[in-house]
């Protein structure tokens, strides 16, 4: 589990997103979220997945959704072109 912590500067590099503090074998590693400020507040909790073997890699949990969201705009995208070209050929 990783904690929203204030973001800084002179760590994050940014100051408009929100920041993920997670500590592996006594280490303290931060990842820039993929919400901005405003969305969460500091102190909550969030679920971040790492390799154990490369632990400063860590993506959070809602990543996923949002991979999620262009899979299925694409899909959607590839399905009218595909459908669209067959009814476009059968009209012409």
């Amino acid at each position: 589990m990783a904690t929203y912590v204030n973001p800084n500067q002179a760590l994050d590099h940014q100051t408009e997103m929100g920041v993920l503090q997670y500590e592996v074998d006594g280490v303290v590693y931060r990842v820039n979220s993929i919400y901005g400020i405003g969305l969460f507040e500091v102190g909550d909790h969030e679920k971040v997945y790492y390799l154990r073997s490369n632990p400063q890699e860590a993506r959070q949990d809602s990543y996923s959704n949002f991979n999620m969201l262009w899979l299925v705009l694409g899909a959607l995208g590839l399905s009218v072109s595909i459908f669209g070209g067959m009814v476009a050929k059968r009209i012409w």
